[in-house]
């Protein structure tokens, strides 16, 4: 069960269960029960829906609503499954600071996807990646404050919005919050990291719908 925040009321409370369940879901559905065993381990499902795996890796979970983006926060820390799905499944559905927290009236119209990352590695250069099979990763200190900036794209990003690799880079320091012209310098700079991604996705309504059957049946 998932521990509701303090700053919730009752009918939050049930969004957040269904959060939490939903995300479980789309992992350990058995569309993508194989593809994640062979990659970080085994996942054991207990009758009550609950996942128990000591493995860690880098995860994001994104939530849409009829295709546009309502929420997509992750880490690419190595944690557990189990509670990393726990936490980014609330987190990126009421605390990404970009968008309204999910409300109640939309959530049966809503997607949610797990991203469990795998194989990233340093690029020999900023274009050192492919569209439509890695994700990219970018770090970058400001020689004049200091600041270190970094951001990430999931594979799909680039080619949802048919970013090319320029423009890419271009999104990417903006996520970053760097808002200075991108120089040829720069980009000799930067870090640049890719990876690939293994993702599933499930709505919620067919979520909802097998709870229903599951408790009439």
């Amino acid at each position: 069960m998932v521990a509701s925040p303090c700053t919730c009321g009752n009918h939050e409370t049930g969004i957040l269960l269904v959060c939490y369940r939903c995300c479980v879901l789309a992992v350990v559905s058995s569309a993508a029960r194989s593809k994640i065993a062979d990659h970080v381990g085994i996942i054991v499902i207990y009758k009550d829906g609950t996942v128990c795996t000591e493995h860690r890796s880098p995860m994001f979970v994104t939530w849409k609503h009829k295709d546009e983006l309502r929420g997509c926060i992750g880490t690419t820390a190595l944690c557990l499954l189990s509670t990393g799905l726990r936490k980014y499944a609330l987190k990126s559905a009421f605390e990404d600071s970009r968008f309204d927290p999910i409300g109640k009236s939309e959530f049966s119209t809503l997607t949610c996807t797990v991203s469990v990352l795998t194989d990233d590695e340093m690029c020999k250069d900023w274009k050192d990646w492919e569209i439509g099979k890695h994700g990219v990763s970018i770090r970058y200190t400001d020689p004049k404050t200091k600041k270190v900036h970094h951001a990430l794209f999931l594979p799909e990003v680039m080619v949802d919005h048919e970013l090319n690799h320029c423009s890419t880079m271009e999104h990417l320091f903006e996520k970053a919050g760097y808002h200075d012209k991108i120089t040829k310098s720069i980009l000799e700079d930067v870090q640049v990291t890719r990876f690939r991604s293994m993702k599933h996705s499930v709505k919620v309504s067919e979520y909802l719908a097998q709870q229903k059957q599951n408790s009439t049946s």
